[in-house]
């Protein structure tokens, strides 16, 4: 796949390209990182302007009554008990100056050709798109765990506060060779389904961190089960995705597919932190309809929001502006999106630890 979208321009150094090319290119540039987006969890819902609105009843659809011929039941639309949240905005600046062109070109016939203004274009580019799509990822995996985070660490929505619920969480006591694996396993799955409602899905997914994905399978009875199954070769060579380099391990074991998410962000500032916490896990419902969406607001630029060619749908949105005297080329890049969970009761966290889990209702 071409990692290269922009062409160099044939005459003098200027701006061969537009912002909105420059944002159609980015946007067209693969994604680096991402285990959610590529097991097709929030998809892209543009908004019309930087506000969402979500039920607090999470807009469950309701059965209806027969009528037999008597007055039609009223839909309702804006539900008085409903949340309103505001996009984040995401910026990032960058710039591309006359002095790193003039610097390769100095090396020009020794060993490489210089560089051009559509080469330091297009790595900026290729740098912009790793970072938000990092950003991305890491605010959509927080989302399965019910607190959107950004790259500081810092709060963006915590949907259980939001919407007043109680996070529910099962500890599995991994450390105790006779503890009932398949027991919480089960008590997962009725968290998940007692509150489906409406929504349907078709699997329980379950990102844990290696830490307990390794005492999992190492449990004695998550062993013996494996052992007395036509799958038991599964457990010696538990299979490894290929997304990026995460290379997770993931098999099926009381309806759940475990899937190991090990990666680490480098946060702003410096830090390294490990998306999934040490010994924890984070189920949800895969198959469902509309439990998962990542909505992306119009840019702030006025170009756009007076009626340009832009795609809607980009989630990346670049600019640029010349510098003074012609020493180069400030770009910045906006990501104005947030993915949310709509129905926060259907997240679980799971522990590797012991502890009162949560008990299903009935």
């Amino acid at each position: 796949m071409p990692t290269a979208v922009i062409t160099p321009d044939t005459g003098p150094i200027s701006m061969p390209f537009t912002d909105i090319e420059l944002t159609n290119s980015i946007n067209l540039l693969p994604a680096p990182f991402g285990q959610l987006e590529a097991d097709g969890y929030f998809p892209a819902e543009p908004l019309a302007t930087q506000f969402f609105e979500i039920d607090i009843d999470n807009g469950v659809v309701s059965a209806l009554p027969v009528t037999d011929g008597g007055p039609a039941t009223l839909a309702k639309h804006g539900s008085a008990e409903a949340r309103i949240f505001k996009v984040p905005q995401i910026e990032h600046l960058d710039n591309v100056r006359a002095n790193d062109i003039r610097g390769w070109q100095s090396l020009a016939g020794r060993s490489r050709n210089p560089a051009t203004l559509a080469d330091l274009v297009n790595r900026r580019l290729l740098t912009f798109k790793r970072k938000f799509n990092l950003t991305l990822e890491l605010m959509r995996t927080s989302a399965i765990k019910g607190v959107v985070v950004d790259g500081k660490g810092n709060e963006v929505i915590n949907l259980f506060t939001a919407f007043d619920v109680t996070k529910k969480i099962v500890y599995f006591d991994l450390d105790n060779a006779s503890a009932d694996i398949q027991g919480a396993c089960d008590r997962v799955w009725q968290l998940i389904t007692q509150d489906l409602s409406d929504e349907t899905m078709t699997v329980v997914m379950a990102k844990v961190s290696r830490q307990f994905f390794n005492k999992f399978i190492q449990h004695p009875k998550v062993e013996k089960f494996w052992l007395q199954a036509e799958q038991a070769l599964q457990l010696a060579n538990v299979a490894r995705g290929t997304d990026g380099g995460f290379r997770p391990r993931q098999f099926t074991f009381g309806n759940i597919v475990f899937q190991e998410y090990s990666a680490i962000i480098p946060m702003w500032g410096g830090t390294n932190q490990q998306i999934i916490a040490t010994g924890k896990g984070h189920a949800y419902p895969g198959g469902t309809q509309d439990s998962h969406v990542t909505y992306i607001a119009p840019p702030e630029d006025l170009s756009v929001l007076d009626g340009s060619a832009a795609d809607v749908t980009d989630w990346i949105h670049i600019t640029t502006e010349r510098m003074k005297h012609n020493k180069g080329v400030e770009m910045l890049g906006q990501a104005n999106c947030v993915p949310i969970w709509r129905r926060v009761k259907l997240l679980v966290e799971l522990d590797a630890g012991s502890g009162v889990s949560t008990d299903p209702i009935g």
